[in-house]
């Protein structure tokens, strides 16, 4: 059960005051008149009225305490000059007060919902920040692992709960939600998410502050719940690299503050669920550079852990231009499926798994389902009908596997089918349509193709495939670089160190191509290993396959991702695999 947001206090006080007061004008004129009384005030004299009358005084009652409870928060909170008592209604009060208001849309159940949520998300947000940050300078030898236990600890539902209720704050009435009681998990979950919309009530308050905010949260739960578990922040020995990792911790969490911070800033009428989406947008755009959570960090330090001008800098150099393209974006964006996580809507959002428009949206519903093992295993069977419908694609990943098997390196076959089927669904095609005559000359395909070949020199540690399921090629520069970096193919590797130092310039590339570009389309296939011509209907289909695997690699190890070991595994052993039994398909 969820704690919700409530009305504005002294606007909801008056109504009720104004319905108390008819009421008791009623009473009087039925001393007076008698019964008879009734049809000069209600059109249907065996209606309710007398029933809300008594409704009336107790929903007095309740929302009277409603407003000593929005005062009472301030001596509780140690900030006694505290102004924002409408953030403090959305974090307490409860939405059953307004439901007999609909002339106030921004006052309604529905509306005060969306505020105390966007507030939570907030709240937790900066809160994990202020944590880690505290942590990484107080505690300058504590290793990574002790980091992350004792920021679990800080965040734990109970303790939260504890430490509310050391603020007196259960005793503002918001434990009674219509009427109904909940168990112990349910309890502290809720002050857990009151709490963390407090906090974001309070970081507003003074002004998006994130030191004065800080300084409240250590002084009131941070330093004093550290002082609990003395046994983690005992120095020990630190590897160079733990230092590395405590500065990614670090940037991970400011990173994730600024973000949430300038969303809910920019959009004030999009919900939680809409804020969050959005930041997982940004980062499936790959705005940042490599490491940057680290190298932030870094920054945040060299800026003498100033959040303001860390937020600045990082809104005005990445955020804000990734947001306003996103803005671009939306017109074509689809309508969303899910916006709760139906499991009975999965399979119709698996049916999109090839429409490059709904890749947000996979990413999304990966990040909110918990776990998304049911979703993930639907992409894979997705994968899987697609090539057992298909001689192209079955013979293509029984060729794949077959090369995988032959290499004599330290990798996982998954990834070095991964490889290889990059091979043959990017590079193959992307090369027959830069270097055959019979096809139409397209200059921007063959700059794309030159740029990709010089960005590949230069980056050849993209290709490092030394962690699971790293190996997903998604354009033609991973690729090159795969190849340059891997060395499982040195004939292929000697021929394009042979054919960039032979083609021609963008200029005489069409003449060249007339001339040449069948010969060396001919020697790349050969060196492939797979020379095989594709209609276009199986380039159309390989295309999609290969871009579907991609979207299955970039869900699975998404930030957000939650799915279990063994569902992952499954998962990674059947990649790029034919799975199904083929005589069981029809084809």
């Amino acid at each position: 059960m969820t704690v919700q947001g409530t009305h504005t206090v002294e606007n909801n006080l008056q109504k009720v005051w104004e319905e108390l007061e008819a009421a008791r004008k009623m009473q009087d004129e039925w001393m007076n008149y008698g019964v008879d009384f009734v049809d000069l005030y209600v059109e249907d004299a065996g209606g309710d009225w007398l029933e809300k009358w008594g409704k009336c005084e107790e929903e007095l009652e309740l929302i009277k305490n409603k407003k000593a409870d929005s005062e009472a928060v301030k001596p509780a909170i140690d900030l006694s000059s505290f102004q924002q008592t409408k953030l403090v209604g959305s974090t307490l009060n409860c939405p059953y007060y307004t439901s007999n208001y609909p002339d106030r849309p921004e006052e309604s159940p529905a509306w005060q919902e969306v505020k105390y949520k966007r507030l939570s998300l907030l709240g937790a947000a900066i809160f994990g920040a202020v944590v880690t940050d505290y942590l990484y300078r107080e505690y300058p030898e504590l290793d990574p692992d002790a980091i992350s236990t004792l920021k679990a600890r800080l965040a734990d539902s109970k303790k939260t709960a504890e430490f509310a209720q050391n603020l007196k704050l259960n005793e503002l009435s918001w434990l009674v939600w219509n009427g109904k009681e909940t168990d112990k998990s349910e309890y502290n979950i809720s002050f857990l998410e009151s709490f963390e919309a407090l906090f974001a009530a309070i970081y507003l308050e003074l002004d998006r502050d994130f030191c004065r905010g800080g300084n409240w949260l250590i002084e009131h739960l941070i330093a004093p719940t550290v002082s609990q578990h003395l046994d983690l922040t005992q120095p020990q020995p630190m590897a160079p690299e733990n230092e590395v990792k405590r500065r990614e911790i670090l940037g991970a969490d400011i990173l994730d503050a600024i973000a949430i911070d300038y969303l809910y800033n920019r959009f004030p009428e999009r919900n939680a669920s809409q804020l969050t989406r959005w930041k997982n947008m940004l980062v499936a755009k790959e705005i940042f550079p490599k490491d940057f959570k680290t190298k932030l960090g870094s920054h945040y330090l060299e800026l003498q852990s100033n959040f303001s001008r860390t937020r600045d800098w990082l809104v005005d150099n990445f955020i804000k231009s990734a947001v306003d393209e996103l803005l671009e974006e939306s017109d074509t964006q689809p309508e969303y499926l899910i916006d709760s996580a139906n499991p009975e809507s999965l399979p119709e959002l698996v049916s999109r798994i090839t429409d490059k428009k709904w890749k947000n949206e996979f990413v999304r519903v990966v990040s909110i389902l918990q776990p998304a093992d049911e979703l993930l295993l639907l992409m894979q069977q997705k994968l899987d009908t697609m090539a057992a419908k298909d001689e192209t694609l079955q013979q293509l990943l029984i060729w794949a596997n077959h090369k995988s098997q032959l290499v004599q390196r330290n990798f996982k076959p998954v990834e070095i089918r991964a490889f290889y089927v990059a091979l043959v669904c990017v590079l193959d095609l992307t090369l027959t349509r830069v270097l055959d005559p019979s096809l139409k000359f397209d200059r921007s395909k063959v700059r794309k193709f030159r740029n990709c070949l010089a960005k590949a020199g230069k980056n050849v540690e993209l290709a490092d495939v030394n962690e699971s399921l790293k190996l997903a090629f998604d354009d033609v520069a991973s690729i090159l670089a795969g190849i340059l970096a891997l060395d499982i193919e040195p004939e292929l590797k000697q021929l394009l160190a042979q054919f960039q130092t032979q083609m021609p310039d963008l200029q005489n590339w069409k003449k060249w191509r007339k001339d040449c570009g069948r010969c060396w389309l001919a020697k790349f296939k050969t060196a492939i290993g797979y020379n095989r011509n594709f209609c276009p209907q199986q380039k159309t289909l390989l295309k999609q396959y290969y871009y579907a695997h991609n979207l299955l690699v970039e869900c699975l190890n998404s930030d957000n991702c939650q799915v279990t070991p063994a569902v992952r595994q499954k998962i990674e052993d059947k990649m790029l695999l034919l799975s199904v039994d083929l005589k069981l398909v029809h084809i």
